[in-house]
């Protein structure tokens, strides 16, 4: 019987009750995996709860709640919090967020100790002995300040008695030869130029807070060893997206390049995949210019190999004068 057909109104309560109960059982579950579908993509629980909304709004087709209404999706644990909530005389339920979860960060242990005058008894001025085994554990999170070090390494030596041969033992690895940074000083400073976006002056001022003096100079100079160390892996990534994929993204950026004496307009050229992306400075977006990006040549500048796939891009021409040229499919 349909739900439209019960004439019992006492029936269409309890249906009711079944079907709100079903619903919300799906909407955690729903919750659940949307949730764990966004940890897999890598995506931290900070980020997860401000996206989250947004995803099953999208997937249910219901709007998305405005700032300051309550939302449907709730953390594991927070309905009976809820629920208790609104017996104790109907109080709405605490603002703020709970703590996240750091599943990456090490454990450091630690003890501390009852200062020597505190082991006196309140009540019988008695000395207090140590209980053990009812310790309370406490935890907070930490941060420990990068440290600037000279290592000091001494490289052994081995000889043979008839004085023929000595062997060194390797030193450690420098970018560049005869240089006093170790190759980590050069990843650093990338990862804080290019990924937190700190400018080698800055990143040279927090250093000298931290005691070692260096310059951004010699910042730099790391930099371009490293850049010239992973020159090779920056081709790779291009052949893999027009080798390897059959779909890419394709897009023309204007940039600026500034130089002593002015600023010269130069054109970044972007090729695409869902797991790496490729960009490169050209001095104009001709197709003419950008036309190599999408092939593989041999030494003799011939082209053995392309794209032959679908790129997705917007409406430059000389984009798509390139998908011509080549034969390949755009879309866009």
């Amino acid at each position: 019987m349909r739900v439209s057909d019960e004439p019992r109104i006492d029936m269409l309560r309890k249906k009711a009750a079944v079907l709100e109960s079903e619903n919300e059982r799906m909407s955690r579950r729903l919750v659940e995996l949307q949730r764990e579908n966004l940890r897999l993509k890598g995506m931290d629980e900070e980020a997860i709860e401000q996206n989250l909304p947004d995803l099953l709004a999208q997937v249910t087709g219901r709007p998305t709640p405005r700032e300051g209404e309550p939302s449907s999706v709730t953390r594991p644990g927070s309905e009976g919090r809820r629920r208790d909530g609104n017996k104790r005389g109907g109080k709405k339920p605490r603002k703020g967020h709970g703590p996240t979860a750091q599943p990456k960060l090490p454990v450091v242990d630690e003890t501390l100790d009852v200062d020597e005058p505190d082991r006196v008894c309140t009540s019988c001025g008695g000395r207090l002995s140590e209980w053990k085994g009812a310790e309370d554990d406490v935890e907070q999170i930490d941060v420990v300040e990068r440290q600037w070090v000279i290592k000091k390494t001494k490289l052994k030596k081995y000889r043979c008695t008839c004085g023929g041969c000595v062997v060194t033992a390797d030193a450690p690895p420098k970018l560049i030869k005869g240089g006093r940074y170790s190759a980590d000083v050069a990843i650093a400073a990338a990862v804080g130029k290019h990924i937190d976006h700190l400018p080698l002056a800055r990143q040279a001022r927090m250093a000298k807070r931290q005691g070692a003096l260096i310059t951004r100079q010699a910042l730099w100079d790391q930099l371009w060893a490293l850049s010239e160390l992973i020159a090779p892996l920056c081709e790779r990534i291009r052949r893999h997206i027009i080798l390897d994929q059959p779909v890419i993204g394709a897009d023309l950026t204007g940039f600026k390049l500034i130089e002593k004496g002015g600023s010269t307009k130069h054109q970044v050229w972007q090729l695409s995949c869902p797991e790496a992306i490729y960009f490169e400075v050209l001095p104009s977006k001709e197709a003419v210019i950008g036309r190599p990006l999408f092939c593989v040549t041999d030494n003799n500048g011939d082209i053995v190999d392309h794209f032959k796939g679908t790129a997705v891009m917007d409406g430059a021409p000389e984009l798509y004068a390139i998908a011509r040229d080549l034969g390949f499919t755009q879309a866009g």
